[in-house]
């Protein structure tokens, strides 16, 4: 197969994409500011997976895009832009420092601390929090859990890629929290 190879300087990552969007509908928003080169929306079989990418003949364009077009409406859903070196540059400041806490998303509103804690005990886990509503005390529908080690939270990704974790009817998504962006540490 066939691959394209974006320039990471002058692409956009466009997220939060209306699941029944086209790439026609979306180039037809950024053409209007010129040196438009290509949309790709991102495809995994055959489902769209709720962002793509948009290169620009330049730099300049795709930063004067960035903040022109960040919080554009399509189809009444807000997008979110990033540059796609900027992206690399998190993901690999990710990989050089990973903490043992994982932050779950896509939890059932009525899942309790136990729930969570009973699916990853098996892989290690010390304490879990989940974020919940201030009067209904409900979840929010993500929460922490935390390891003895970086590694063994790593260890905990790899198997849940492996063989997904379900939490009533519901895959859960897992990845390493970051420190001060999530404030996990009220929770765990």
């Amino acid at each position: 197969m066939w691959r394209r190879f974006y320039s990471l300087n002058r692409t956009l990552l466009v997220s939060k994409l209306p699941f029944d969007v086209t790439e026609q509908q979306v180039g037809d928003v950024f053409k209007v500011l010129g040196g438009l080169r290509s949309v790709r929306l991102v495809k995994e079989k055959g489902k769209f997976k709720g962002y793509g990418y948009v290169e620009f003949e330049s730099e300049e364009q795709a930063r004067a895009a960035k903040l022109q077009m960040q919080g554009r409406v399509i189809k009444n859903l807000p997008i979110r832009l990033d540059l796609r070196s900027e992206v690399e540059q998190r993901r690999n400041y990710l990989d050089e420092k990973k903490y043992e806490v994982l932050v779950v998303r896509n939890l059932p509103y009525e899942a309790t601390e136990d729930e969570v804690m009973k699916l990853f005990a098996p892989l290690h886990a010390i304490r879990c929090g989940l974020a919940k509503a201030p009067i209904t005390n409900k979840c929010l529908g993500y929460g922490f859990v935390r390891f003895l080690s970086p590694k063994l939270a790593l260890k905990a990704i790899k198997r849940i890629k492996e063989s997904p974790l379900f939490l009533k009817d519901r895959r859960l998504k897992v990845e390493f929290a970051q420190k001060k962006e999530d404030g996990y540490r009220y929770i765990v």
